[in-house]
């Protein structure tokens, strides 16, 4: 009999879900109709897609969630081993590497406000 209990809540909680993500999705869509045509901020979605809201809400939960775990395993890992190579080598390994781009980077940066501070640094 609980587990019938358990059944019923866990269906009225998905119903209630899905009817709130119809409704953000209606919301959304036509919010964006009624953007200009010109707006870069209008897309183009189908009408289709605001039906199939409901259904793909739970598989885009638990995609986001299992995204979000691995990120944080792979961080964990990096940090792990950076903290390890830099205590063990005691060298800086990664600036051969990241020497270059750093210094192209650099000189861009330099040229760009070498000519801003010359353009407003006329004498009227």
């Amino acid at each position: 009999m609980a587990e019938l209990l358990n059944f019923k809540n866990c269906c009225v909680g998905y119903l209630v879900i899905s009817t709130l993500v119809w409704m953000f999705s209606s919301y959304a869509y036509l919010d964006n109709r009624r953007r200009e045509i010109n707006d870069p901020e209008q897309k183009d979605y189908d009408l289709r897609a605001v039906f199939f809201a409901p259904f793909t809400w739970p598989f885009l939960l638990f995609g986001g969630a299992v995204f979000t775990i691995i990120k944080a395993v792979f961080f964990g890992v990096f940090l792990l081993v950076f903290s390890l190579a830099v205590a063990v080598i005691r060298k800086p390994f990664f600036w051969p590497l990241i020497e270059p781009i750093v210094s192209r980077i650099g000189r861009r940066l330099l040229k760009a406000n070498t000519f801003l501070v010359r353009l407003f640094d006329r004498d009227p």
